[in-house]
């Protein structure tokens, strides 16, 4: 009959995690100074997620020996997922120096890096994890994530097929070295990618959004009709693949893009959202900024301030040296907790932008919109309530972008965000009251390696605002 630790371990490896601490316990009874019986009943607690248990015992195991690395390595752990990140960060540092063949420490000490940001280090421990196992594919994927994160698009490629020759069925590892090669130029490769991670994953929405755009630049709107029309038929419904498909033929497009367009899209691109704009060379929230500064007194903390459409925060960390509150509003939940993580604002909404804003009367003071109206063809019921939701002599300061040459007041691109007319927008912003104070045509960002151009508004609610009638 196995003695109570060996039990324990039967019983943990067999599911019965309950039964296993009971085995554990009267293992560390008959024997007190068992690290392995403490080291293996923490991890039992944190299998059972009761990490606080899981971290006494294995700090409990550590002072009856302190040179395991395996126990340094699973407090570390546990540390880890209780978001006690400093305090795992020395206890991953112990385990690798007290075994630097390890795995897993050396692994996860750069996942934790990397997600505090600190490059270099997150670099050189995921490139002594491959020193110890060459072969894991998902570490040249981590590593060529870091690299393609740091624009260095050269160096990460490699990584991203390594990791697709070792696991060519992951259908994430065909999306990100599509994600790489098309920045590289390399379009027919990059479609080649897109294409092999829906076959892998034919529900996947980034890859195919990623597909549509790579066939529109190389000029092929046939085939990203088709691409759209193939999955309409399995998902009639999709609204993503409505909207593009609107956007691509130019038949049967809305007024404004719906609420469960902008919603799917934005929580499926949510996850590489600051990437992908550091990538484009993203400039809307400075240039909203650098207008601010010269329509503003000098920052101060004395404004209430709706960042509409606010994403990761992009805009919010340049604006909080304005507000006295600053409130979030988007239609993303995934973008909401993603800036709720830079703890700049007071408050995060979800919510869609022009029924919140018809209900907030004389709530702001600024109303800040990045790159969020493109997503808007007719702009006068969201100007109107945008002149609802600001008090008396507030502003509103945005971006749109704009096509030269068309003559249309907007229009849907093929890209699925609109463009507007000067003419078309003047007369908006007149006719819900604002006065226009500064506008000015910049680059927003970039795209297929060219320059989007888009207008940069200032715009001021007088003190005198005659009532306007809701549109029907």
């Amino acid at each position: 009959m196995p003695d109570d630790f060996e039990r324990g371990k039967e019983l943990q490896a067999a599911g019965n995690l309950d039964e296993a601490v009971v085995a554990y316990r009267q293992a560390i009874e008959v024997d007190p100074t068992s690290f392995r019986a403490w080291n293996n009943l923490g991890t039992t607690f944190e299998e059972l997620h009761d990490f606080d248990q899981a971290v006494e015992c294995y700090q409990q195991a550590l002072e009856i020996n302190p040179t395991q690395s395996i126990v340094h390595y699973n407090l570390a752990h546990a540390l880890h997922r209780m978001g006690r990140v400093p305090e795992a960060f020395g206890q991953y540092v112990m385990a690798v120096d007290l075994n630097p063949q390890s795995f897993a420490a050396q692994f996860n000490l750069g996942l934790l890096l990397y997600d505090r940001m600190e490059w270099t280090g997150a670099e050189a421990a995921f490139r002594r994890t491959l020193e110890i196992a060459p072969d894991e594919g998902r570490v040249h994927q981590c590593l060529g994530d870091l690299l393609f994160d740091r624009r260095r698009m050269d160096e990460a490629l490699p990584f991203y097929e390594r990791a697709m020759e070792l696991d060519p069925t992951n259908p994430e590892y065909a999306f990100n070295t599509g994600k790489c090669l098309r920045p590289l130029g390399e379009l027919d490769q990059a479609r080649r990618m897109f294409e092999r991670s829906l076959e892998l994953n034919p529900n996947s929405q980034i890859a195919r959004e990623h597909l549509l755009d790579v066939l529109l630049r190389q000029g092929r709107d046939q085939e990203a009709t088709e691409v759209c029309e193939q999955h309409l038929k399995k998902s009639p419904g999709d609204a993503v693949i409505l909207h593009r498909l609107a956007a691509i033929t130019g038949v049967n497009a809305p007024i404004r893009a719906s609420d469960e367009y902008v919603q799917n899209t934005f929580d499926a691109f949510a996850g590489n959202f600051d990437a992908t704009l550091s990538e484009l060379q993203y400039q809307a929230p400075q240039h909203l900024a650098t207008l601010a500064g010269k329509c503003l007194p000098t920052a101060s903390r004395q404004f209430d301030i709706l960042d509409a459409g606010c994403g990761t925060g992009l805009c919010g960390v340049l604006f909080r040296p304005y507000a006295i509150r600053l409130v979030g509003l988007d239609l993303s939940g995934e973008m909401l907790r993603l800036a709720k993580e830079r703890d700049i604002y007071d408050d995060l909404i979800q919510l869609e932008l022009t029924s919140y804003m018809q209900n907030r009367h004389s709530a702001y003071d600024l109303i800040i919109a990045s790159d969020t109206l493109n997503y808007f063809g007719s702009l006068s019921e969201v100007f109107r309530a945008a002149a609802t939701a600001l008090r008396a002599d507030g502003r509103l300061i945005f971006t749109l972008e704009h096509k030269g040459g068309d003559t249309r007041d907007w229009s849907l691109q093929a890209h699925g965000r609109y463009c507007h007319s000067e003419s078309y927008l003047h007369k908006s912003l007149g006719d819900s009251g604002f006065l226009v104070e500064a506008s000015s045509i910049q680059i927003l960002r970039l795209e297929a390696s060219q320059p989007v151009w888009g207008w940069v508004v200032a715009a001021r609610r007088p003190e005198s605002l005659a009532i306007l009638p809701r549109l029907q």
